[in-house]
């Protein structure tokens, strides 16, 4: 297993240094090291290390604690894995923050791309986006997170049993791909709480007895086929979603929509809020 300080080195001497040398400096075999160096992408001369592949904490999804929960449930719900070494994440640009905080939280050396353009439904937005190479953290995310190649339609959920654990999870996953805002009812002038989940079945059933763990208490509201899509929704409304907030924020745990939300109404009158 290669250390980030290792993989540094690597880079920094490649093509000044015989792989001999590298490899005895890092304490690897020749073999070893030029299989590291093809992985980051160097190539024969010094020239190759303008093309190298940027590096990253490896190891970050190797030990589960609720922060690596938490970036786990955003790469379930919006990331990419690909040809089992390849990651890479993209938010629309009011959420460009929730990429420049994934990059910061594993050490990542790649920038940040964009604004880029894309189009949805015959709409053009745009995103930014985070892609890097790191054979070691797809591993770790499919063994711990259930994180595998073409999820969209096969995500599972992971297998996580602590309370800081799983309230990582299921907020990193709405921050993913989730949403958390408010209803306002003409009935009665009030603002009602929501928070929207949409996956796979087996992810939103996994959500939803969560959430009845966490809350202590059966949740009504049903598990929903969004038609047209192969894909399901379920949401937390009202008092649940303030409980479930309010779990969020007492347990320390990471939320960027949740900040955003509580800036939100921030300026709403809060006896209108129920």
């Amino acid at each position: 297993m290669w250390t980030q300080e290792q993989s540094e080195y690597l880079i920094n001497n490649y093509g000044k240094l015989s792989l001999k040398e590298i490899s005895k400096n890092v304490g690897k075999s020749h073999r070893t090291t030029s299989h590291r160096a093809r992985i980051l992408g160097l190539k024969g001369s010094v020239l190759g290390r303008l093309k190298i592949k940027h590096i990253c904490n490896d190891r970050y999804f190797r030990k589960i604690h609720k922060d690596s929960c938490y970036w786990a449930g955003v790469l379930a719900a919006d990331g990419c894995v690909q040809n089992k070494k390849h990651i890479s994440m993209s938010q629309c640009s009011k959420n460009k923050e929730l990429v420049r905080r994934f990059i910061l939280a594993i050490s990542c050396t790649s920038p940040m791309h964009g604004p880029k353009i894309a189009r949805c439904n015959g709409e053009e937005y745009e995103y930014y986006s985070i892609n890097f190479t790191s054979p070691e953290m797809v591993s770790d995310l499919k063994n711990n997170f259930s994180i595998t190649e073409r999820k969209s339609l096969t995500l599972q959920p992971p297998n996580l049993s602590k309370k800081e654990d799983v309230l990582g999870f299921i907020s990193g996953y709405i921050d993913g791909d989730g949403c958390i805002g408010y209803y306002f009812f003409k009935k009665n002038q009030k603002y009602y709480t929501y928070i929207g989940f949409c996956g796979t079945e087996p992810m939103m059933v996994w959500i939803k007895k969560h959430c009845e763990k966490l809350l202590n208490k059966t949740i009504k509201k049903k598990i929903y086929h969004i038609k047209n899509r192969n894909c399901y929704e379920f949401n937390l409304f009202g008092k649940n979603a303030e409980l479930f907030l309010k779990l969020l924020k007492d347990n320390n745990i990471l939320s960027w929509k949740a900040e955003n939300y509580y800036d939100t109404t921030s300026i709403i009158d809060n006896s209108r809020i129920s």
